[in-house]
């Protein structure tokens, strides 16, 4: 999507990257990972679903993109309910 919005990654940092990020046993993770995996809610609409309006507005597809705002949308869901539970709403 980078190349479509005219800023391409070039190769040499695109493999560095992921590398890095795709290291078995790697120290890093996103902080939207943590707040999934402690169940807390994330910041997906403001990060997957804004890419995802910014790929639509470039005629980029985005399967794999829609399918991950989904998941966490329906996460979202989840965290916002169980907040309300404790809350005894």
């Amino acid at each position: 999507m980078s190349a479509a919005a005219g800023s391409p990654v070039p190769d040499d940092q695109l493999a560095a990257i992921t590398a890095t990020v795709t290291q078995a046993g790697s120290p890093f993770a996103p902080s939207m990972y943590r707040d999934v995996a402690h169940e807390r809610p994330t910041e997906a609409e403001h990060v997957f679903a804004d890419l995802v309006t910014r790929a639509r507005t470039l005629s980029v597809g985005t399967p794999l993109l829609d399918l991950a705002t989904l998941h966490l949308r329906v996460h979202q869901h989840r965290t916002a309910d169980r907040a309300l539970e404790r809350l005894g709403g």
